[in-house]
C-alpha cells in the first residue's frame, strides 16, 4: 500500500496521540483542542464531497482570519480539493481576474459581489467572527471523514504571487511541497509539541498559512491565534509564547512600544522574521530592547523557505543565513553558470518544497527553470566564503546606470544608517544620458527634520561609488507596501516616470494664481524670486553658506538643489514639529505636493494619508483650498491622482 502523502496526516498523528491537547487559543480567549480542528475539518471535507467537488477542484477563499478558515483549509486538503487563499484587500476587479484564472468550483467570501463574479460556482460567506453560511453548512455534516489518500505531487493549493512586479501568477503547491517545508523548518527551528506560536499573520499569505500554521500543526504545537497584528495585543501575549513570527513592519512597530522589553519576552526562544528585508538597524534595536536576536530567513512564493539563520550559530546581520539542508542553492550568472563565492548573481535553487509550476501557464513555468532543473528565484544575491547568503535585491529592481549595476538594497541600507532616515527605497528612472538613474524615496525618522538632498547625497558619496548615488531624493510619509510589508516598487517607479512629471521649480509660482497677482506676469516672477530668496536664506542657515553656494555653482546638482530651495524646507518644517500628529502632517504633505506641482509624489502622499486615518472628504477639502494658490490645473491633477489612489485602496 502506497504511503498517504496528504499533508493532513502530519497533524493527524498528534490528534491520535492526544485529541484533547491544546491547539488554538483565540483573541477572545477561546481554547480549541486538536479534536475540534479534527471534527471541523472533517465536516468541511464531507461538505465538499457532498457538493460534488473532486480531487483537484479549486476552493477560492477571501475571508478574514479565523479558526473556521483554518478548519476549511484543512478540510480542503483532506478532501483532495485545492485551497486558493486570496488577499482580503483585493478589489472586485482584482478578484475578477484571479477567479477567472483559477476557475473555482466553490467561493467563500464575506462580500456578496465577489461571490457573484463566478455565477456557476457555489457561493458561501464567512464573516470575520467565524460565523456565516459556510459554517452553518458544515455543522450539518458528519464529524467523521477518512482523509483522501494522495501522492506527493497532488495539488494542495494555489498561492498567487504578490504581483509587486506585474500580474499575479498562481503557484501550484503540492502536498509534497507543504510536507517538505513543514518538516524541514520544524527541524531547522527545533519545533515540538511544547511550543506555543504567537500568530498574528494573515492566512491568505504563504508566511501565515503554509509556514507558520503548517510548521506548528506538523509539530503538534499550540497556536495563539491573534485576529490581526496589534502591537498591544502582541505584547500582552508574548509572555506565554515560545515563538513569534512576523514581518519587519511588526518588529518596527513593536519597537515604538516601551513595554517591548526582555521581561515580556522572557519565555520566547525564537523571534523569526521574513517576507521582506529586515534592516540591520531594526535587528540591532530589537536585540537591545529584548535581548533576542531575530532569526532572519528567506523564501519565495514558489519555493517556501530557502535559507535561514541558524538557531545554534551565528545569526548574521544583513544575511538571510544558510540554505536549508534540503535546498541546493547556487549563485549564477546570466548564462546559468555558477559564480564563485562573493560574486553577485541570480539565486537559483532545487528543493523538494518547490512548486509544481504556474497554474495553466506552462510557458511561464519553463522560463523560470534552467535546463538542469534549477528554479530562477528572480532574486540577486551572493554567498560568503562560509556559506551565508545575502540577498541584494530583485533582478527586476536592478538599475543599470551608464553600464554599471546598481543594487537598490545596498543603497537603501546605507541611507537607513542616517539617524534622520526611518526607511528608504530606491528605484530606477529612465535617463537619456545614463539609460537609468537611481531615485531614492526617503521616510524621515519621527520628530526629526528630514535630511536635505545635499546631505543625503554627501552621505551616499562617502559610502559608495558615484554611479550608485541616487540622482534625486523624495520625501514621503511612508513607503507603499503590500499586506506582508513588501515595498511596492511598481508604484514608486510609476511616481518617478509619471506622464505628469515634476516641473521646473519655478513653474508652480508661474501657474499659481494668488488673488492679488492673478494674471500678472511680473507678480509671478516676483513670487518665484521671493520663494527662491527665502529658501536660499533658510538653506544657508541650515547647511551653511559655503555648501549652498557650491551647490548652486554645480551644473550637475543645480536643478535638484534649486527645487529644494522652494519645497524641501516646507517638509522639514512639518516633520520637525513634535506636537504635529501624523494625520495633520499627511494633509500638509498633500498640500505642498499639489502646490509645488510634484504630481509624481502626490499619489503616494494620498495613500499615506488614507493609511494615517485621513478621510476622503478631508483630502478633497485640502485640494480645493490648494486651487486658490496653485491654480485649477494643478488642483484638478491632484483630484485625478487622489481618485486613482482611492480606487486602488478600495475606499
Amino acid at each position: 500500500m502506497s504511503l498517504n502523502e496528504n499533508f493532513y496526516t502530519l497533524f493527524a498523528r498528534h490528534v491520535a496521540t492526544d485529541v484533547n491537547a491544546s491547539c488554538l487559543v483565540t483573541s477572545a480567549e477561546e481554547h480549541l483542542n486538536r479534536g475540534w480542528l479534527e471534527v471541523a475539518s472533517a465536516q468541511y471535507a464531507n461538505a465538499l464531497v457532498n457538493f460534488g467537488l473532486r480531487v483537484g477542484d479549486r476552493v477560492a477563499v477571501q475571508a478574514e482570519k479565523s479558526p473556521e478558515m483554518l478548519a476549511l483549509y484543512l478540510g480542503c486538503l483532506r478532501a483532495g480539493a485545492c485551497f486558493v487563499p486570496l488577499n482580503t484587500a483585493y478589489s472586485n476587479e482584482e478578484m475578477r481576474y484571479l477567479l477567472e484564472d483559477c476557475k473555482p468550483r466553490l467561493i467563500v467570501s464575506q462580500v456578496n459581489s465577489v461571490r457573484e463574479l463566478v455565477p456557476d460556482a457555489l457561493g458561501f460567506d464567512l464573516k470575520p467572527d467565524g460565523t456565516g453560511s459556510i459554517r452553518d453548512v458544515r455543522a450539518s455534516f458528519s464529524e467523521q471523514f477518512d482523509t483522501v489518500s494522495l501522492g506527493g505531487e497532488a495539488m494542495a493549493a494555489i498561492l498567487y504571487t504578490s504581483g509587486t512586479t506585474g500580474r499575479p501568477k498562481g503557484s501550484v503547491m503540492s502536498h509534497r511541497s507543504l510536507r517538505s517545508a513543514a518538516l524541514d523548518l520544524g527541524q531547522e527551528w527545533g519545533f515540538s509539541g511544547t511550543d506555543v506560536l504567537l500568530h498574528a499573520l494573515p492566512l491568505f499569505h504563504g508566511h501565515g498559512l503554509f509556514i507558520s500554521c503548517n510548521v506548528a500543526l506538523a509539530a503538534g504545537a499550540t497556536i495563539i491565534f491573534i485576529d490581526r497584528f496589534d502591537p498591544d495585543l502582541i505584547i500582552e501575549n508574548l509572555p506565554r509564547a515560545t515563538v513569534f513570527m512576523g514581518v519587519p513592519t511588526y518588529y518596527h512597530r513593536l519597537l515604538a512600544k516601551p513595554q517591548f522589553t526582555a521581561e515580556v519576552c522572557r519565555n520566547l526562544r525564537l523571534m523569526i522574521c521574513g517576507s521582506a528585508p529586515l534592516s540591520v538597524a531594526t535587528l540591532s534595536e530589537v536585540e537591545r530592547h529584548t535581548g533576542h536576536r531575530i532569526i532572519e530567513r528567506y523564501g519565495a512564493t514558489e519555493a517556501m523557505i530557502i535559507c535561514s539563520n541558524p538557531v545554534q550559530g551565528e545569526r548574521r546581520a544583513g544575511s538571510v543565513g544558510l540554505p536549508l539542508k534540503s535546498v541546493e542553492l547556487r549563485i549564477a550568472d546570466s548564462d546559468d553558470n555558477a559564480l564563485p563565492d562573493g560574486g553577485i548573481g541570480m539565486i537559483q535553487i532545487r528543493s523538494a518544497a518547490l512548486f509544481n509550476g504556474y497554474w495553466e501557464r506552462p510557458e511561464a513555468t519553463l522560463t523560470e527553470f534552467t535546463s538542469d532543473g534549477f528554479f530562477r528565484t528572480g532574486d540577486l544575491g551572493m554567498r560568503s566564503a562560509d556559506g551565508y547568503i545575502t540577498v541584494t535585491g530583485r533582478s527586476k529592481d536592478l538599475i543599470i546606470s551608464g553600464g554599471y549595476n546598481v543594487y537598490p538594497a545596498e543603497v537603501e541600507e546605507a541611507l537607513r544608517e542616517l539617524e534622520s532616515v526611518s526607511d528608504a527605497a530606491v528605484v530606477g528612472r529612465p535617463d537619456d544620458d545614463f539609460g537609468e538613474v537611481a531615485v531614492a524615496f526617503i521616510v524621515p525618522a519621527p520628530d526629526r527634520t528630514p535630511p536635505a538632498s545635499g546631505e543625503l547625497r554627501a552621505w551616499a558619496k562617502g559610502r559608495m561609488a558615484n554611479y550608485k548615488v541616487p540622482k534625486d531624493f523624495i520625501v514621503i510619509d511612508e513607503l507603499p507596501r503590500n499586506t506582508m510589508g513588501k515595498v511596492l516598487k511598481t508604484e514608486l517607479r510609476a511616481a518617478v516616470t509619471s506622464p505628469h512629471p515634476t516641473t521646473h521649480p519655478c513653474e508652480p509660482a508661474k501657474r499659481g494664481q494668488s488673488v492679488s497677482k492673478a494674471n500678472n506676469q511680473q507678480g509671478e516672477i516676483e513670487m518665484a524670486s521671493e520663494l527662491f530668496e527665502k529658501g536660499l536664506k533658510i538653506r544657508k542657515e541650515v547647511l551653511g553658506a559655503e555648501y549652498v553656494e557650491a551647490a548652486l555653482r554645480s551644473a550637475d546638482d543645480f536643478t535638484v538643489e534649486l527645487q529644494e530651495l522652494i519645497t524641501a524646507y516646507s517638509w522639514g518644517e512639518i516633520w520637525s514639529r513634535p506636537g504635529l500628529d501624523r494625520k495633520t502632517r499627511s494633509l500638509l504633505n498633500i498640500a505642498i505636493a499639489t502646490s509645488a506641482n510634484r504630481s509624481g509624489e502626490l499619489k503616494l502622499h494620498v495613500r499615506g494619508a488614507i493609511n494615517n486615518g485621513v478621510s476622503k472628504g478631508e483630502i478633497k477639502e485640502v485640494l480645493l483650498q490648494c486651487a486658490v494658490y496653485c491654480g485649477a490645473p494643478a488642483a484638478v491633477d491632484g483630484f485625478r491622482l487622489a481618485k486613482e489612489a482611492f480606487g486602488e485602496l478600495n475606499v
